[in-house]
């Protein structure tokens, strides 16, 4: 996308090592289901893994944070119109998992298939609580933030593709 591209562009080498522009990784993020693969990758790739996961998992909580924030006071009418039904489904799951609605969240975001965007934008429109929402995104996206930067990492540290599946892996299959 277009978004991806100029985040990409946005990495500068500096005295000090590579700088991710963060005000353009927020924005990006936000609304680009595979622009967060992308960026965690990247970002693990570039700032090593100590610190790339501490800023990926701080710019996804806010970027989702911003999808629910803005879906609240902006797309209401949108969302209900264009997506009756599906609101309508999310709605009463979450009416049905009220007393519990916390872990309900939890599992959403843990499990990698869930529609995050969906989520993130429905959430505040089927009367989910912020604080809710804000702690399941940040316990539920972690791990997989955590292992996308890790991933990035690894990929940075191939030097061949021999290094890619070790000889030893290749022969335990």
């Amino acid at each position: 996308s277009v978004f991806g591209m100029v985040t990409a562009a946005s990495c500068a080498r500096d005295g000090n090592g590579r700088l991710l522009d963060a005000s353009l990784a927020i924005p990006c993020s936000f609304g680009l289901p595979p622009a967060r693969l992308f960026y965690n990758i990247l970002a693990g790739a570039l700032f090593g893994f100590a610190q790339a996961a501490v800023l990926c998992v701080i710019l996804t909580i806010i970027a989702t944070a911003m999808g629910y924030c803005i879906s609240q006071f902006v797309l209401k009418d949108i969302c209900w119109r264009w997506f009756p039904n599906k609101m309508e489904k999310f709605a009463s799951k979450i009416e049905r998992h009220g007393d519990h609605l916390f872990i309900y969240m939890l599992a959403l975001r843990l499990f990698p298939f869930s529609p995050h965007l969906f989520i993130d934008i429905a959430s505040p429109l089927v009367n989910v609580p912020f604080r809710v929402f804000f702690l399941a995104t940040a316990a539920g996206l972690t791990p997989s933030t955590v292992l996308l930067v890790h991933a990035g990492l690894s990929i940075s540290e191939l030097r061949s593709t021999r290094d890619a599946v070790p000889t030893s892996a290749m022969m335990s299959l």
